[in-house]
């Protein structure tokens, strides 16, 4: 029997605006592709998906499988190695590994998992920045897994517009265990450069390595805005107090806000405890707040005349698409590689120093709005390869 089943891995489930956005893509693609296949979508939740994307149980299963599993207890189990990149690598290995020595067998909460997989044509790991030696060292058994899933059961492997960085190895490390996972896979598209350069040096055949764009561009982006409507001023940060060094920022942002006609708040994790969202909203009580579910599945509210602060990432991309213009604020390394590579791309954005607040939007169209069409042809290119005769 062929089979046609596609099991997704991802890490929305928070929920998380981009993360979730990018879930629903490849739901909605894979749902009109193959309406009689059965597709699995494993990722940080097994209770939030259901309600979120509304899914029909026959169609698609939400399950408690392998991204939960690499959480919590690959996590504790290297939790005592304290080099990031050895703990990354040491994951890698330990995936590849997993069927081969048995490991499988120790965890019978995998079995709904594993029964799924071997169902499927498809193992596809889809975008977001889950996947790093930086603030998820553990990640690298997602990688080494994936390959053995191809060995051991022939499904097709691939991964999409995945973040790899901080991706950071000490000289001494071995990195062969992660180039022979990456050697398995059909395809393992980075989402940016500064990935891409990271896997280009350590891989000896790079036929599989693509340098592409983020999973959101499977989503064509049109403006829920009438051109000449009210100007708005859009704010969207981590749920972290600001530090120090950020101190001055909301003095600025209340200081341009009367200039605009509407403020919003792009709440893109709405479970968890939002200090700055908190605090703006005591200063700006008109301001109008966008939940995580809102900002999926409405058009969004934003147009070419709008100006964005932002320290997210997605919403830096997704504003810069439709053509606003602002400030992104970078947090750490986490967050650097991922806002250069949406200036890469050509946003107009600039990067926040103490003063430089002005609502001034960009008098010419940003080169990413320019390319847009060309960036989702390429990752159309990235998705038909990726599903062919699968």
């Amino acid at each position: 029997m062929v089979r046609k089943n596609a099991y997704l891995l991802g890490g929305n489930g928070a929920p998380n605006f981009g993360d979730e956005l990018i879930a629903k893509a490849w739901l909605d693609y894979l749902s009109e592709r193959s309406p009689e296949a059965r597709i699995t979508l494993d990722c940080n939740s097994i209770n939030t998906p259901r309600t979120f994307f509304g899914l029909d149980g026959d169609r698609v299963q939400n399950l408690s499988g392998i991204k939960i599993f690499a959480n919590t207890t690959i996590k504790t189990q290297f939790a005592g190695i304290k080099n990031a990149g050895e703990r990354f690598l040491t994951g890698v290995r330990h995936g590849l590994d997993f069927f081969s020595n048995g490991t499988y067998a120790e965890f019978p909460q995998l079995r709904e998992a594993l029964e799924a997989i071997e169902d499927s044509a498809t193992f596809h790991i889809f975008g977001g920045g889950y996947i790093n030696s930086g603030i998820r060292p553990d990640s690298g058994f997602l990688i080494g897994f994936a390959a053995a899933v191809k060995r051991q059961f022939g499904a097709k492997i691939f991964a999409t517009g995945i973040g790899l960085t901080p991706l950071h190895f000490d000289a001494r490390e071995n990195t062969a265990p992660l180039a022979e996972a990456l050697s398995e896979f059909a395809l393992f598209e980075c989402r940016d450069v500064y990935g891409y350069d990271k896997l280009f040096n350590l891989l000896n055949n790079r036929a599989n390595l693509v340098n592409g764009v983020d999973d959101t561009y499977m989503v064509r982006y049109v403006s829920g805005v009438e051109e000449n409507t009210p100007r708005r001023l859009h704010l969207c940060f981590l749920r972290q107090e600001f530090g120090p060094e950020l101190q001055g920022l909301q003095a600025e942002i209340l200081a341009i806000a009367p200039a605009f006609d509407e403020v919003t708040y792009w709440n893109c994790v709405p479970n968890f405890a939002d200090r700055n969202l908190d605090n703006l909203r005591r200063a700006l009580p008109d301001m109008r707040v966008l939940d995580c579910h809102q900002l999926v599945f409405q058009p969004l509210p934003v147009g070419p005349n709008d100006y964005m602060v932002t320290q997210r990432f997605h919403p830096h991309l997704i504003a810069a698409r439709l053509g606003c213009s602002g400030v992104f604020v970078q947090d750490g390394l986490y967050y650097n590689d991922k806002h250069r590579s949406v200036v890469h791309l050509g946003s107009s954005f600039k990067k926040y120093v103490p003063g430089m607040i002005d609502g001034t939007p960009s008098v010419r169209p940003a080169r990413i709005l320019e390319r847009d069409a060309e960036n989702m042809d390429r990752k159309r290119q990235v998705r038909d390869f990726c599903y062919e005769n699968a």
